[in-house]
């Protein structure tokens, strides 16, 4: 265990009794684009629901107790069910383990130094509340640090896991900085739909964007998978999907530089030559607006269910 639960009992505790000193409310809507550095601006601290309420693999902006806390939330993925990694932990007879992913940027001026298990929650559809567990990591990757210190610029991404009853499902997410006491807190939509498919997805784009949950495991078919999905958002014209995908990860440079990036592009063609461990080999076409054709081969790398590097030529 990485946690004391009698601390974070205690805080959750102290949250309730303070719950309104300072808070502004409950944001549900997305971040335009990810927020990738420090920023003067002050984030969107709205109660109103939006026409589009932020879902898996969007992004919302939360401030915190001072002008210089804005921290950027994306809910990566959700893995259920999951399983500990310790072997002896087991969730309570009748449950199952749900684990969810989050990013979190520093896009503040100052420090931001919280435990993430104290701000994080989650209920079902009929708004029961699922159980955080302590463990420091599980099948689908490492648990996100309880002493998670971020300068500003900084990221860090883990998972939380919840018991979660056999049958039910993890509905809806909140993160609220210094476990409610200040600022705002965000709000995902969850869903039923979004539990990870047990085979990988087509390599063509959907017609919408696509979910932006990625693989449980960094097996080969996990990495294909989200290589996939990758090329599916951006087909799909996604850009803040891709972007989270991996694409802030293999962009020399800012968000709008990588949407700029495809600008002369009408649809990308990714053909998977092999994938082996978390090293997906591919061939792109990619068809231009002028009738063109461009063509490129190499590999990605994949770890923890994102493109953390790739070797294009």
């Amino acid at each position: 265990m990485k946690r004391s639960g009698i601390v974070a009992v205690s805080f959750v505790g102290l949250s309730m009794l303070a719950v309104g000193c300072g808070s502004t409310g409950v944001s549900t809507t997305p971040a335009q684009i990810p927020s990738t550095g420090p920023t003067p601006t002050t984030p969107s601290t709205s109660s109103t629901p939006s026409a589009t309420k932020a879902g898996v693999g969007d992004t919302i902006d939360l401030s915190g107790q001072t002008s210089g806390d804005v921290l950027a939330v994306t809910v990566v993925k959700v893995v259920d069910p999951d399983s500990a990694n310790d072997g002896f932990s087991t969730p309570a007879a009748g449950d199952h383990y749900v684990s969810v992913q989050f990013r979190l940027s520093n896009i503040g001026k100052g420090s931001y130094q919280d435990d993430p298990f104290s701000d994080i929650t989650a209920k079902d559809a009929s708004g029961q509340s699922m159980q955080q567990d302590f463990m420091s990591s599980t099948t689908a990757g490492a648990q996100l640090d309880s002493s998670t210190n971020l300068a500003p610029g900084d990221q860090a991404l883990g998972f939380e896991t919840f018991d979660v009853p056999n049958g039910d499902k993890i509905a809806q997410v909140q993160y609220a900085l210094s476990g409610g006491l200040y600022g705002n807190a965000g709000e995902w939509q969850i869903g039923n739909g979004q539990a990870l498919p047990s085979a990988p997805p087509p390599s063509t784009g959907p017609a919408a964007p696509p979910t932006a949950h990625a693989p449980a495991t960094t097996s080969a078919n996990g990495a294909q998978a989200v290589v996939e999905q990758y090329f599916a958002a951006i087909n799909a014209g996604n850009y803040a999907l891709a972007w989270s995908l991996g694409g802030m990860n293999i962009q020399q440079g800012s968000y709008d530089s990588f949407v700029q990036g495809f600008a002369g592009t009408s649809s990308d063609t990714v053909t998977v030559v092999s994938a082996s461990g978390n090293t997906v080999t591919v061939q792109l076409d990619a068809a231009q607006t002028d009738g063109t054709h461009k063509y490129f081969a190499g590999t990605y790398t994949v770890k923890d269910g994102v493109i953390v590097s790739a070797d294009i030529h």
